[in-house]
């Protein structure tokens, strides 16, 4: 699929924000596709459980596992949106 002239990353991306219960992990909506994070480049998608406010930052790859590509460090700015979005 990696080398896939139409089934690419994009195209994944796109059925996964139309029909997240592809994933298999509940009733999660699509809160964010490619959202920005100043200084730390952008998420894949951020998704959101809205009976219990978690959210999940998704990242897609194609083919084998790449640790390098998974960003760890945006943690910090997920955290920085959490607490400004606290009453």
């Amino acid at each position: 699929m990696k080398a896939h002239p139409e089934f690419n990353q994009k195209w994944l991306q796109q059925q996964i924000a139309s029909d997240v219960t592809l994933l298999g992990l509940g009733d999660l909506n699509a809160k964010d596709i490619e959202p920005r994070q100043p200084g730390f480049g952008r998420h894949d998608m951020l998704l959101l459980d809205p009976e219990s406010s978690t959210r999940y930052e998704v990242e897609i790859q194609l083919g084998d596992t790449d640790e390098s590509h998974i960003k760890v460090y945006g943690i910090g700015p997920l955290v920085a949106e959490i607490v400004r979005s606290l009453p």
